[in-house]
């Protein structure tokens, strides 16, 4: 049993984050003669019963939580809740440290070396450090959107993060004080500069001879915020964006739409640096308005 501590604890604490537990079982005991029993093996989501250990499922992540991050003892780890679902039927699932970046909604994966435990009338079945997780087939959700980019994140958090608003943020740090979530902003800051950088190089290359006055004016209507804005409205990045309850219904507004184009950009840029965020911006922001601007002269 001591071997198991560190892990138990390390448990205790993520799990404690989400809730206060007066006491978490993980023995699992057959209600019939009250021995410990090993449930090694796959099983289906209404097999799980608190306590069960060493546990294997295979099932597709739905309804999944934002991804957080917590202060344990042993140092900062990522948290993230969902439900596991097969055939028959779904389980609350808790994923933390470097699986809670697989609890993409979406995603068929398999779990194993799994724990279960029972808090009020919900079972859970828990994955830390000691488990696995392998996607089967990822979550198609993402992958429609770096299509639409022309481009597929090495680091797919900076994707992530580059669709958080402050506002989620603001709303779980207010429900969970210890909870820190990277929002978009700094990223925004980063595409802004990408995205007026690439447009003046466009300009620049395309008109030897203009003058600088000339240049700045077709910079500045090409690289404003509502032309940012309706980049990613052709994105679709309304359908990905993570926003408070508060801020959906004005996730399509200008603001939030033209923030977000310039966070995803800035993405782009620490994942592949200038060139690739260059391509993007060409792609998604300079190539489509110079066709708008094309059918408004014929």
């Amino acid at each position: 049993m001591l071997r198991y501590q560190k892990w138990r604890d390390l448990s205790d604490e993520v799990l404690q984050s989400i809730y206060k537990p007066s006491a978490i079982d993980y023995t699992y005991r057959c209600p019939k003669c009250g021995q410990e029993l090993c449930r090694c093996g796959a099983i289906k989501t209404t097999d799980v019963k608190a306590g069960m250990d060493g546990i294997i499922l295979t099932g597709t992540i739905v309804d999944s939580d934002q991804p957080i991050e917590i202060e344990t003892k042993y140092g900062r780890t990522s948290l993230t809740r969902a439900f596991l679902q097969d055939s028959s039927g779904k389980l609350r699932l808790t994923l933390w440290g470097e699986h809670a970046q697989k609890g993409d909604a979406g995603n068929i994966v398999r779990i194993e070396n799994a724990f279960a435990s029972k808090f009020s009338s919900e079972v859970e079945v828990n994955l830390g450090w000691r488990g696995t997780i392998r996607v089967v087939r990822p979550s198609p959700g993402l992958a429609i959107l770096e299509r639409g980019l022309s481009y597929s994140f090495h680091q797919r958090d900076l994707l992530l993060q580059a669709l958080t608003r402050n506002s989620l943020e603001n709303e779980l740090h207010s429900q969970h004080p210890n909870v820190k979530v990277s929002n978009n902003e700094r990223l925004a800051f980063l595409g802004d500069a990408a995205i007026d950088l690439a447009v003046s190089e466009y300009f620049y290359s395309k008109s030897p001879e203009a003058p600088k006055g000339d240049l700045t004016d077709s910079w500045q209507a090409m690289a404003s915020r509502p032309q940012c804005a309706i980049a990613g409205r052709e994105l679709g990045l309304y359908r990905y964006l993570r926003v408070s309850e508060g801020e959906k219904a004005i996730a399509e507004s200008d603001a939030i739409m033209g923030e977000t184009y310039e966070a995803v950009i800035g993405a782009v840029f620490l994942d592949g640096l200038y060139e690739k965020a260059s391509a993007v911006v060409m792609k998604t922001l300079i190539e489509p308005l110079l066709r708008m601007q094309a059918r408004k002269g014929k």
